[in-house]
């Protein structure tokens, strides 16, 4: 008796286990995004606006996923903030996700370190699920078209040429 609980147990530990496994997004899931339409969002930015995906229809968008916690995105946020500027009234934004849970802790970090970007909060992490997202900071590219066109992970150096480079083949 005591030897069927213990492998009824292993059973549905391996069974709970495969599966959330299943639920974690991948690399691969987000290089599957990449040729296909933007996932639809609408969210509160922290300016009080609603903001949707169709409010920025007809531009090329650099979506930003972040939190406050995350030091690469901390200081990925500046280097943003420069690339908008430099690319303003050509039809590019950047528009910032952040996945604080808390809106305290992330309005705490606005105040400390104001950004002028669009910053949108999304603590229930639906949109980060949309996005199929696994780590922070992720962006992605989206043209005119609303076509996710690229896709960039982490806050390297050395991705702001390549950035850049697609962010100019987009606007064409």
């Amino acid at each position: 008796m005591r030897k069927a609980v213990i492998i009824k147990h292993a059973v549905l530990f391996l069974f709970f286990l495969l599966l959330s496994t299943q639920a974690l997004p991948t690399p691969w899931a987000i290089e599957e995004m990449v040729g296909k339409p933007a996932p639809y969002f609408s969210l509160k930015g922290v300016d009080g606006r609603e903001y949707s995906l169709t409010d920025f229809a007809g531009e090329v968008i650099l979506l930003n996923f972040w939190a406050s916690w995350c030091p690469p995105c901390r200081k990925e946020l500046p280097v943003l903030e420069k690339i908008e500027g430099d690319y303003n009234g050509k039809g590019f934004r950047v528009v910032t996700i952040s996945t604080d849970s808390d809106r305290s802790t992330l309005d705490a970090f606005l105040k400390k370190y104001p950004v002028k970007l669009i910053i949108l909060h999304d603590s229930e992490m639906r949109i980060w699920r949309k996005y199929k997202v696994f780590s922070l900071p992720t962006s992605f590219l989206i043209n005119r078209r609303g076509i996710i066109v690229d896709r960039f992970f982490g806050g390297h150096d050395r991705a702001v040429d390549e950035l850049r480079r697609r962010i100019e083949e987009a606007l064409e």
